[in-house]
């Protein structure tokens, strides 16, 4: 990948570590290396359990005692495996459980089982619980979950429920072989109840479902392993906005002849009220490198941000009465626009006054340039979903959850249908949706989707939307490049948060 030094480069497309998978298709990419590709499923089974017990041994060296609990698929094998490789090497004192059973075992479940069976002959120790009842989880330094993997299709109920509840109300670190048992790797919903592991190792491809709806409260950390899967088959449009994605955009730093050069940001935002709006996004795209900000702004509201704003251009609208915007200012606004081109972000607190709609529509109606639709904007949805697809523009929308379902249609009940809609919405209206919520999504026109891997629960925070809106339009005049631009400060506002103190109050402006 690129590292963010190159200042010529674009950002590469994201890796395949990056992509993020669905069950279906994650069983077919492992079929099919074993079945086309001819690599032998135990082989990839060891790999894994390679993997899981390096993990395991960072946190337990050597003479502890681990609780194996397995179903009958594969994720039990990889459990079984693991146990090996830590009993023989590291003298793990190992407890294996089957609460479905021994019977019916996959072949390379089996066949890790008949291993560790030799191995106990030999002086290991290893012992087999029995399958009714529920160990003591307290007596044990560790606890791996192999009892059920991504095929999981209907809740868990009765005796396994009241079996993973006791685990989990239990203060011992658990380990989940490639997806909590419980969790569903599609969706990121719980089957009824869930493990709760501490740490989850996941196989070959990462599965969508970790990274959805309340899912890290289940994950706990995530390390993933690669298998020897080939790289033809690793292919997704989905993939998770992380610390190496990040890595991957070159740092692109304005380099301008004059402060109209490469880095002119134009703001229609505020209006009587809702002035703080204005400020936060005229603050954000100063920070972020612009090299000329310009604020329209209603005359009466203008003494606001003369005292507020020394270093932004304010551009006067109308006369001394004027608190929001109206259709006559328009002619100003796009005189202006044409002369000093740049990009638009439109709709922080300007409220949704029909005559303010009216002025707003008229400028996007003869506007040509890249822009960010922000807040109260969204309410013109109808005629500039249009106008995005019909003038080829380079438009991003940044709704969060409730704007999207109030003003642009949407119709969603979980994360994984926010995520469709958002990439539908980019498609065929040729647009970007940056779509604020917990985790945040990017969609692109040209089909690419982003999930956070980290947490954006800072986007709830009143005034961090604006804040965001104003770093994106200077980030993507700057680089030429939204969806880099999205990225990226998505990404650094995440830091500067992770970096705050965690013991003062939080705001907006400590983030970029």
């Amino acid at each position: 990948m690129l590292k963010p030094t190159d200042k010529s480069a674009k950002m590469n497309t994201p890796g395949t570590d990056n992509m993020l998978f669905s069950s279906g298709e994650s069983r077919k990419i492992d079929s099919s290396t074993i079945e086309n590709f001819g690599f032998d499923s135990f082989t990839l089974m060891e790999t894994a359990a390679l993997g899981a017990s390096q993990i395991i041994r960072k946190k337990h060296s050597t003479n502890q005692k681990g609780l194996y609990i397995c179903g009958k698929g594969n994720n039990a094998g990889d459990a079984l495996a693991t146990a090996r490789l830590l009993s023989n090497r590291f003298d793990h004192e190992v407890d294996l459980y089957f609460p479905l059973g021994k019977e019916g075992l996959s072949d390379d479940t089996l066949k890790n089982y008949t291993f560790l069976s030799e191995l106990k002959r030999h002086g290991s120790t290893i012992n087999r619980l029995k399958d009714s009842g529920t160990p003591k989880f307290q007596k044990y330094d560790y606890i791996v979950d192999g009892l059920f993997g991504t095929g999981i299709s209907r809740d868990i109920e009765g005796t396994l429920f009241n079996m993973i509840e006791a685990m989990n109300k239990s203060d011992v670190p658990v380990y989940a072989m490639d997806i909590p048992s419980g969790l569903s790797g599609d969706t990121g919903k719980v089957m009824g109840i869930c493990v709760k592991a501490t740490t989850t190792i996941t196989f070959g491809t990462r599965k969508r479902g970790l990274y959805l709806e309340s899912a890290s409260g289940y994950t706990g950390n995530i390390h993933f392993i690669p298998l020897q899967f080939p790289v033809h088959y690793l292919k997704s449009s989905v993939f998770l906005l992380n610390k190496e994605l990040f890595k991957s955009i070159p740092d692109k730093r304005r380099v301008a002849r004059h402060k109209y050069d490469q880095g002119v940001v134009h703001i229609l935002a505020g209006s009587e009220g809702l002035t703080g709006a204005a400020i936060t996004a005229c603050r954000s795209a100063w920070k972020n490198g612009a090299g000329a900000v310009f604020l329209y702004a209603p005359k009466k509201i203008l003494p606001v941000y003369e005292a507020t704003l020394p270093e932004i251009i304010k551009i006067p609208l109308g006369d001394d009465s004027d608190a929001y915007f109206k259709t006559a200012h328009a002619d100003k606004i796009l005189l202006q626009l044409n002369d000093k081109p740049g990009i638009l972000l439109a709709g922080p607190g300007t409220g949704t006054l029909k005559e303010t709609q009216t002025c707003l529509k008229t400028v996007f109606q003869s506007y040509r340039g890249k822009a960010i639709i922000d807040a109260d904007a969204h309410s013109l949805w109808d005629e500039l979903k249009i106008l995005a697809n019909e003038e080829q523009n380079e438009w991003m929308f940044t709704p969060h959850i409730g704007e999207a379902k109030a003003y642009m249609d949407a119709h969603f009940s979980d994360d994984l249908s926010r995520l469709e809609w958002a990439a539908e919405i980019s498609k065929e209206h040729n647009c970007s949706i940056l779509m604020k919520g917990n985790p945040a999504f990017l969609t692109t026109h040209n089909g690419l989707k982003f999930v956070t891997e980290y947490s954006t629960h800072m986007f709830s925070k009143a005034g961090f939307g604006d804040q965001l809106a104003g770093a994106v339009a200077a980030q993507t005049v700057i680089r030429d490049n939204g969806t880099e631009a999205a990225i990226y400060t998505l990404y650094s506002s995440y830091l500067g948060f992770a970096k705050s103190n965690s013991n003062s109050a939080f705001t907006p402006e400590s983030l970029l």
